[in-house]
């Protein structure tokens, strides 16, 4: 079953690799501010990431979420996070 893009973002927990194979939940929007702050510019690293600066900056003020053109240069994934909820039928 494949999820819409808005759905997958609802239900995600973002991740970054480590290097014992762990995973650590991190936030994108930090990952990204401080990748902006060590560039030379906003515009350079929307370029390097194949986006726009309104992307970029959409991503940074919170009115979008981060697709995979932006998380995997920064070298993150998504990983949906499901979870079973059993409950009792309702009786006829």
């Amino acid at each position: 079953m494949r999820l819409s893009t808005a759905r997958a973002n609802a239900a995600c927990v973002l991740l970054a690799a480590v290097h014992n194979r762990d995973m650590a939940t991190i936030n994108p929007r930090e990952v990204l501010r401080k990748h902006v702050e060590g560039a030379e510019s906003m515009r350079a690293v929307a370029r390097d990431f194949g986006v726009s600066v309104t992307y970029i900056s959409e991503v940074l003020k919170g009115t979008r979420e981060p697709g995979p053109s932006i998380l995997g240069p920064l070298g993150l994934e998504v990983e949906v996070n499901v979870r079973k909820i059993y409950r009792r039928k309702k009786q006829a």
